[in-house]
């Protein structure tokens, strides 16, 4: 048995619905982690917590330690570094993990593995600018320290082929590739493709999701049903412009910080899950897998890293053509034949890739490695 520390500072309202703590696929991917290893090891989730919510408390067999927020302004920062920096040499030296998993490209990545003594790091990739270069262009001197940390990493993870030839190529690291873990049920609820009419998008609302391509499409298909999901952390001038277009839509149901749990019923009841994401930039969104798990078929604008949706048949990919994406739509929904195809092929690839029992065994290895 292995001291196991999951580094992830928004990750607690996966554990604790009241939280108004938002998090993403990233967090969800390491939450499924988490609960797998604790069948073989003694497992540590550190994150950002409510005040009043404890400080230390065990969850499904995990350890959920409180971490402090970052301090944000700017004049500020010197003390958030020292703060950061004490407080996370004081964790490492309470638990003394023999492996740190972290997940997402931030500072704390270059710290962890700075402070991790004779702990293994072991990074996962969450997004392709992780590794495409693209991270230096938007936070230069975060960036610096990441990259530190990232060529330090004892091994590195990824999601995708893709992110594979961009930490080699630009950091000359060979990297493990495994997919985002999902717990499969014994016997997953797929309601009758006929039954399922509405068109969904989950996501935070920033503009890398590109929520406005959704709004577009829903704004040309009035007769039909759309659900927009989302979450975000301030409001700012882009929030508030894509709130308010949303009132004003009598075809759009608009929900905000559904709870994680809830989701599957939506997944359930979606003829699709639309996504508006650009081709490079994301990760492998951690909600086409959920959808997948319930034979929820993706409809993509740009989205296919490595070919997955079109290679595998779980889903339709418009290739940033806008005008193909808003006028397929009324064939793909009343076309139940290809709905019914697409929905059985999404279901089995979940199984076949996403299934958290597999995966955690290549993690397994992993760790033997390393301490071998």
């Amino acid at each position: 048995m292995k001291r196991i520390l999951i580094y992830c500072r928004r990750g607690y309202g996966l554990f604790q619905p009241q939280s108004t703590i938002p998090f993403g696929g990233a967090e969800v991917d390491l939450y499924h982690l988490a609960r797998a290893f604790t069948k073989r090891h003694d497992v540590y989730f550190a994150c950002e917590k409510d005040p009043s919510f404890p400080p230390s408390e065990t969850i499904d067999g995990i350890h959920v330690l409180r971490i402090a927020p970052l301090l944000r302004p700017l004049f500020l920062k010197p003390v958030a570094f020292v703060r950061l920096f004490h407080e996370t040499l004081q964790l490492l030296r309470r638990i003394q993990p023999h492996v740190i998993l972290q997940e997402t490209a931030c500072f704390e990545t270059g710290l962890l593995c700075l402070l991790k003594g004779r702990s293994r790091f072991l990074y996962r990739v969450a997004h392709d600018m992780d590794v495409n270069g693209q991270f230096r262009a938007v936070k230069p001197w975060v960036a610096r320290f990441y990259e530190l940390g990232l060529k330090r990493a004892d091994a590195v993870v990824v999601q995708t082929s893709y992110q594979a030839k961009c930490a080699a190529k630009n950091y000359g690291i060979h990297s493990v590739l495994i997919p985002n873990a999902q717990p499969m049920l014994a016997s997953t609820p797929r309601p009758p493709i006929e039954s399922r009419k509405s068109l969904l998008w989950i996501g935070r609302l920033v503009p890398l999701k590109r929520p406005e391509f959704f709004i577009q499409l829903a704004q040309q298909h009035k007769h039909m049903p759309f659900i927009f999901i989302g979450n975000y952390d301030n409001d700012t001038s882009y929030t508030l412009q894509i709130k308010s277009t949303l009132a004003t839509m009598p075809n759009m149901e608009t929900r905000w910080f559904v709870p994680w749990r809830e989701l599957p019923l939506y997944y359930q009841r979606a003829a699709y899950l639309v996504i508006t994401s650009p081709a490079s930039g994301e990760g492998y969104p951690n909600v086409i897998v959920e959808a997948m798990k319930y034979g929820c078929p993706i409809y993509s604008l740009e989205w296919n890293r490595d070919h997955v949706i079109t290679a595998n048949d779980v889903g339709l990919v418009f290739d940033g053509d806008v005008h193909s994406f808003i006028t397929s739509l009324p064939g793909a929904i009343h076309d139940v034949g290809l709905r019914k195809r697409l929905s059985e092929n999404a279901y089995a690839y979940a199984e076949k890739h996403h299934n958290v029992e597999e995966i955690i065994a290549q993690y397994e290895e992993i760790l033997e490695r390393l301490h071998s």
